[in-house]
């Protein structure tokens, strides 16, 4: 189950050179993106005015290699939004072991394992998660074309 989707460019230059050049870019008072530099990692938001509910944001790992620099890239929701989605996930995964457990109990009891029915409902509502999920990504993909088309501004600089 892919949730997040990927960026990976290997570039010629040192790994300070790629730092350099995203914290003069962040740094710039004109450019209306926001994001952070901490080492040899990075993150690229949409500006506030911009920004829904479903908005991607780009966090990206700059590696070095022998012969360049490898960047990565992930774009996903905002943290709490991330967090959101797999409380969710968790808490119908934990409903569906429940209905499995209290359902065997009901069941060696001699009792109607009606808890049994807990299994399929959180399989449904998991599959409703992974659907919002993905409407999400749906809906935030101009968004994200705009944080893929600012990195290769970046790197390309």
């Amino acid at each position: 189950m892919k949730l997040r989707l990927y960026y990976r460019k290997k570039i010629s230059g040192k790994t300070e050179n790629v730092i350099d050049h995203f914290e003069e870019f962040l740094s710039n008072k004109k450019v209306k993106y926001q994001g952070w530099v901490a080492g040899d990692q990075a993150l690229l938001e949409l500006p506030d005015g911009e920004k829904r509910f479903w908005s991607p944001r780009l966090d990206i790992y700059i590696i070095a290699e022998e012969n360049g620099t490898v960047v990565k890239g992930k774009f996903g929701p905002n943290a709490v939004m991330w967090t959101l989605i797999m409380f969710f996930y968790f808490l119908f995964t934990f409903t569906g072991l429940v209905g499995l457990i209290w359902g065997l109990t009901q069941n060696s009891l001699n009792q109607a394992p009606n808890a049994f029915w807990l299994i399929p409902l959180s399989l449904l509502l998991i599959g409703g998660v992974y659907a919002a999920a993905r409407l999400g990504q749906h809906l935030g993909r101009e968004q994200t074309e705009k944080l893929r088309a600012l990195l290769e501004k970046i790197l390309s600089s």
